[in-house]
C-alpha cells in the first residue's frame, strides 16, 4: 500500500526515508514501464527527423531550387514534431509519478498551469519588475510544521502591443512563498546586483528605447559613420541604465520607502544589494547563517541570480533559471535511474530547511 503522510509536522529525515521506500516500491515499477515507452518514443523522434531530412533532400533535388524556403519549412516542421513528442512524454511521466512521489510530504498538492501565487503578492514583494504576461508551470502547495508554502515555476514578461511587438523578459524561474507565523513588521528586499527587474521597475523605458533604436538605426547608419554609431549606441545604453537606476532607487510602493543598506560582509555586498524600510530588522534578518542557506538554495537549484523579500509576514524567494525544474526525467535519458529523482527531492526539501532555519512555525517576533 502506498504510504502517505498527512501530518503537517513531519520530520524531514524520516520523510526522506519514506520517500525512497515509496519510490522503490510504487514509482520505480511505473518508471520501468515508461522506460520501454521512452525508447520507442525516442526512436520515433529520430526516425521522424531523418524522414524530414530525406524529404527535404528530395524536394531540393527534384521539385524546387528555393533552398531558403525549403530549409525554413523543414526546420519548422522538425521543431513542431520534436516539441510535441518531447512534451507529450514529459506530461505522461509527471501525470503518472509526481503525486505518488510527493505523498510523503504531508498534505502537499501538485498543480500544473495554475496561478498559485497572486499577482498582488508578486507586486507587494517588490522583487520583480512590471509585467503584463504570465505563464505558470509546475506548482507545489503544502504545509510544513504549520507553515504554509507555495513553490511555483513562473514566467513573467512585458509585451508591447501593435505590429512591432517586443517582448521583455521580466522573470523566469521558481518563486517560493512562505507564510511566517513570526511578525515581520517592515519590508526588506535582497536582490542580485545588476538585476534591473526589481522593485516594480517599469520595462516600458527599456522597450521604448529598443523601439527607437530599431526604428532609427537604418537612418543613422546612412547619416553617420560606423564609429559614431557605436558611440551613439553606447550613450543610449548608458542613458537607459541611468534612468532605470533612478526609477528603482526612488521607487516607492505603498507607504514604505526602501533605503539601501550596506552590510558588513564585503563578499556578500559584491553579489547582492539590500533595501529595507527598517535597517535594524534588516540586519536581524540578513545574517551570515541566512546567507549560507540562501547560497545553498541557489546551489541546489543550480541558479546564479536570486532575490528575496520579507514583507507582510511572508517571505518570497525568486530564483532565476531557464532550466525546467521539478522534472523527474526526460526522453533523452533513462527514467528509471535515481539521478533525476535525487535532484527532485533536493529541490523540495531545500524549502523545508529555510522554514527550519527561521523557525517560522513559532508565533513570536523576529
Amino acid at each position: 500500500m502506498l504510504k502517505t503522510n498527512k501530518n503537517i509536522n513531519f520530520n524531514k529525515s524520516e520523510v526522506i526515508d519514506d520517500f525512497y521506500k515509496n519510490f522503490t516500491t510504487f514509482v520505480l515499477p511505473i518508471l520501468n514501464e515508461l522506460e520501454k515507452e521512452r525508447k520507442i518514443e525516442l526512436t520515433k523522434l529520430i526516425l521522424y527527423i531523418l524522414g524530414i531530412v530525406a524529404i527535404t533532400k528530395i524536394c531540393l533535388t527534384y521539385f524546387t531550387d528555393n533552398i531558403i524556403d525549403c530549409y525554413v519549412w523543414s526546420t519548422v516542421i522538425t521543431i513542431f514534431v520534436a516539441y510535441f513528442i518531447i512534451n507529450n512524454f514529459s506530461k505522461k511521466l509527471k501525470d503518472s509519478c509526481i503525486r505518488k512521489l510527493i505523498c510523503c510530504f504531508g498534505n502537499m498538492v501538485w498543480k500544473n498551469n495554475t496561478k498559485t501565487i497572486s499577482d498582488n503578492d508578486i507586486k507587494q514583494s517588490e522583487i520583480f519588475g512590471v509585467y503584463n504576461k504570465r505563464l505558470d508551470d509546475d506548482s507545489f502547495i503544502g504545509t510544513y510544521k504549520g507553515v504554509n508554502y507555495i513553490i511555483s515555476e513562473v514566467n513573467l514578461t512585458a509585451q508591447t502591443s501593435g505590429r512591432r511587438k517586443i517582448i521583455w523578459p521580466v522573470f523566469k524561474g521558481v518563486v517560493i512563498k512562505l507564510e511566517s507565523n513570526k511578525k515581520i513588521k517592515n519590508k526588506t528586499v535582497v536582490t542580485t546586483k545588476g538585476d534591473i527587474n526589481v522593485r516594480n521597475s517599469n520595462p516600458i523605458i527599456i522597450i521604448g528605447l529598443i523601439v527607437c533604436l530599431i526604428s532609427f538605426s537604418p537612418l543613422l547608419i546612412q547619416l553617420i559613420s560606423f564609429t559614431n554609431l557605436l558611440v551613439f549606441l553606447s550613450c543610449a545604453v548608458l542613458l537607459f541604465f541611468l534612468i532605470n537606476f533612478l526609477v528603482i532607487k526612488y521607487n516607492k510602493t505603498g507607504n514604505e520607502k526602501l533605503h539601501e543598506i550596506i552590510l558588513e560582509d564585503p563578499k556578500f555586498n559584491k553579489k547582492f544589494q539590500v533595501f529595507s524600510s527598517d535597517e535594524i530588522e534588516a540586519r536581524y534578518l540578513i545574517t551570515t547563517a541566512f546567507m549560507d542557506r540562501f547560497q545553498n538554495l541557489r546551489t541546489t537549484f543550480g541558479v546564479r541570480r536570486a532575490k528575496c523579500s520579507f514583507y507582510n509576514n511572508n517571505i518570497m524567494i525568486a530564483l532565476s533559471t531557464y532550466k525546467n525544474l521539478f522534472e523527474i526525467g526526460s526522453i533523452f535519458a533513462p527514467v528509471n535511474k535515481t539521478h533525476r529523482i535525487n535532484f527532485f527531492l533536493a529541490e523540495i526539501t531545500a524549502i523545508f530547511d529555510l522554514i527550519d532555519y527561521f523557525k517560522l512555525n513559532e508565533k513570536t517576533g523576529l
